[in-house]
């Protein structure tokens, strides 16, 4: 299968690009000439580049019809996290994927699979189904909506499969150090304090190789509708930081209950994945604690890098 993909430089995309190279696809790949490829370094050589930006079609449009993708994965988003929720550029993501969709009919591509979020649900406390109600909190979760609706109808004359995957909170090696596991990692690698709230929030944490793998199999299968994607299971958030804490350094002092929540905490989010396990054969892989061991191993390498660490920044 050849496979257009947009984000690769991004922690699900670069996760979603080494699993399509291990799995002998056809990847070309769109990143910006000053784009750092660190987290697909080890598969670089076994990716075709289109070296343009989503924000200018005119720079990877010839290069894509000329690749003649038959799937077309789109990781790429710009502004994602909570200091970005009220970017005034959010809905610019929306046109990108729209003219991203109308290249990707006229170049003959056969299936489209594009990345949501959690964040469409807005402040929902407990399990969310595809079915839940969607009452987004930030122009990111409202952007991301309308991206879903845009693309649905600019590909429904074409009868062009189309999964949407609603993606949870995930983790791993090669996460953004500014999120909470990551920062709390490096805290505790470098014995620094790190303030906590007490940690009963429960929430849904998928490793972000299963997340490559269900993307993977939503394109390789072409399934069309709305997915949830999340491991399934709520953990406290507690647990999370004691196993850290147990791993990294048993004398590390937590700062449970140091952080207040916020007003607007959710104090439960659980994705319901039961419609893309059903559709799709998917299922989770990789237990929490394994996860984090190998988070915590990356985090531990990178610290022992200076130049991998700075490349990273």
């Amino acid at each position: 299968m050849k496979v257009f993909l947009t984000g690769a430089t991004g922690f699900i995309g670069s996760a979603t690009a080494r699993a399509l190279v291990a799995k002998g696809h056809q990847v070309m790949i769109l990143a910006r000439s000053e784009a750092n490829f660190f987290r697909i370094e080890p598969v670089l050589s076994n990716l075709e580049l289109c070296t343009g930006s989503l924000a200018e079609p005119d720079s990877y449009s010839a290069q894509l019809k000329a690749f003649a993708p038959d799937c077309l994965i789109h990781c790429a988003w710009a502004g994602v996290g909570q200091r970005h929720g009220e970017d005034r550029h959010q809905f610019e993501n929306v046109s990108d994927a729209v003219r991203l969709v109308e290249i990707g009919i006229d170049a003959g591509m056969s299936s489209f699979v594009a990345l949501g979020s959690q964040a469409e649900y807005g402040p929902l406390n407990g399990v969310a189904k595809e079915t839940s109600p969607l009452s987004p909190a930030s122009d990111y979760g409202r952007a991301k909506i309308e991206a879903q609706k845009s693309i649905a109808s600019t590909l429904a004359p074409h009868s062009i499969p189309f999964a949407w995957l609603r993606v949870f909170s995930t983790y791993g090696p090669g996460d953004d150090s500014r999120w909470l596991i990551p920062s709390l990692i490096q805290n505790m690698l470098n014995g620094k304090p790190f303030p906590l709230t007490r940690g009963e929030q429960l929430w849904d944490y998928l490793y972000v190789e299963d997340a490559a793998d269900a993307i993977s199999i939503a394109a390789e299968l072409k399934i069309s509708g709305i997915f949830n994607l999340g491991s399934g299971k709520a953990i406290p958030m507690r647990q999370i930081f004691q196993f850290l804490r147990d791993a990294i350094d048993p004398e590390y002092q937590l700062g449970l209950g140091e952080l207040p929540y916020r007003v607007d905490q959710v104090m439960h989010l659980e994705a319901d994945i039961s419609r893309l396990s059903t559709v799709a054969g998917w299922q989770p892989k990789v237990a929490i604690e394994e996860g984090l061991i190998k988070t915590v191993e990356q985090f531990k390498f990178q610290s022992s890098q200076p130049s991998l660490e700075k490349a990273h920044a």
